[in-house]
């Protein structure tokens, strides 16, 4: 029975592509699954041995320890005090990159409600970060590209209702940002008296553009 229970660990800690630790509250890690050494290069033996600020980038330090020294005090006074943090931490691999998880931690306690660990257990959300960061580089590109046109441009959403407009659209129609943001048709823009000509073009086009997207 020992033998299928250690058979089965070790075929769970080849596969597994998330990464558990247990860390004591000098913030020394005492436990890392061996997972890890796949995702990071670091073996468990190594990362036991290593200090907290050798695991984590800068950023994910200070939040790592600013959350830290905020519960810390309840934590060891509070036997039942159990607060769950979910993290986005950057850990360093062996060749200097960073990988980015999704850290959930909690407290373990013993029988006597004493705080003993403190339990990590990581997603990687690397690629997820890296998707993030190009549409939000796409998005700012595409902002910059509206405000320096010379054409009015505005940005619809499926109601036809104003998410963005472009400086050119508030000096051709005199409407400031602000007004038109958020306005839906029949726009302050509009001619009153060609209001149902504009309306049913424009309806026309929204519907053929949306309906693309269905």
């Amino acid at each position: 029975a020992l033998k299928q229970s250690e058979a089965h660990y070790h075929l769970l800690a080849d596969y597994m592509t998330d990464t558990i630790w247990l860390m004591n509250f000098n913030l020394q890690l005492t436990y890392v699954s061996p997972s890890v050494e796949k995702i990071r290069g670091y073996t468990s033996a190594e990362l036991q041995q290593m200090q907290i600020n050798q695991l984590l980038a800068p950023d994910s330090l200070e939040l790592a320890m600013r959350v830290f020294s905020t519960e810390i005090s309840r934590i060891l006074t509070d036997p039942t005090y159990a607060p769950v943090y979910t993290l986005e931490l950057d850990f360093y691999r062996r060749d200097g990159s960073l990988q980015s998880v999704e850290s959930k931690l909690s407290i373990l306690r013993d029988q006597n409600g004493n705080a003993i660990s403190i339990l990590g257990q990581d997603r990687d959300i690397t690629e997820r970060k890296q998707a993030e960061q190009a549409l939000k580089a796409s998005t700012e590109f595409s902002s910059s590209l509206i405000a320096s046109m010379q054409d009015g441009l505005s940005v619809l959403d499926k109601n036809g209702i104003h998410v963005d407009v472009n400086s050119a659209l508030c000096t051709m129609t005199g409407f400031s940002r602000e007004e038109l943001i958020g306005s839906k048709p029949p726009y302050l823009y509009w001619a009153v008296e060609d209001y149902e000509r504009i309306q049913a073009a424009f309806q026309q086009v929204i519907n053929g553009v949306f309906k693309n997207f269905e």
